[in-house]
């Protein structure tokens, strides 16, 4: 069911037709909140999460609920991607520009550009030796609610060093 509805939720952002509200946002607060969610599940896959949150952080102008989707597939993203003894960082940050970032960085062994590709392609059937839990569809989908919500997804990797997804709300969207 939490697939169709991901999928649900993708068809009618691609068309236009997802009511969001934006409202001001404790970011920080979110964070806290999901990784309270996402921690039973870390425990069972013998995964730390650690979070790093900014002190002076200003509200971010999101609608609650798509944030709070972003957050959880991030988290459980990262979760997945993680190997066991593995840790994911969530981290709340201001940059210099004045853009408040959500970064979740996992410890695993990091995805090559092809399955980069491969996650955010919407509709797609995962592979054999990927999870059956739609981690597909919820990257694809945590991308389209990012941008919905007038901000920049982007994702780093690369060798040993695991995975790094960043969601970054410009300046014009916080309100200090």
């Amino acid at each position: 069911i939490a697939i169709i509805d991901d999928l649900l939720d993708l068809s009618r952002i691609e068309s236009g037709k997802l009511d969001l509200a934006f409202t001001s946002q404790n970011l920080n607060e979110l964070v806290e909140s999901c990784v309270a969610a996402m921690q039973p599940q870390a425990n069972r896959e013998r995964i730390i999460i650690r979070t790093s949150l900014a002190h002076t952080l200003p509200p971010v102008v999101a609608d609650a609920r798509a944030l709070r989707q972003i957050t959880l597939n991030l988290i459980g993203n990262s979760i997945h991607l993680a190997n066991a003894g593995g840790q994911v960082i969530v981290s709340t940050a201001l940059s210099d520009f004045g853009e408040v970032m959500l970064r979740v960085r996992d410890t695993g062994h990091g995805l090559n550009d092809n399955e980069v590709a491969a996650a955010l392609e919407p509709f797609r059937t995962p592979a054999p030796d990927q999870a059956s839990d739609g981690a597909g569809v919820s990257l694809s989908l945590t991308k389209a609610l990012v941008e919905a919500n007038r901000a920049r997804f982007q994702i780093r990797t690369g060798g040993r060093a695991g995975t790094l997804i960043e969601v970054v709300f410009p300046h014009a969207v916080v309100r200090a």
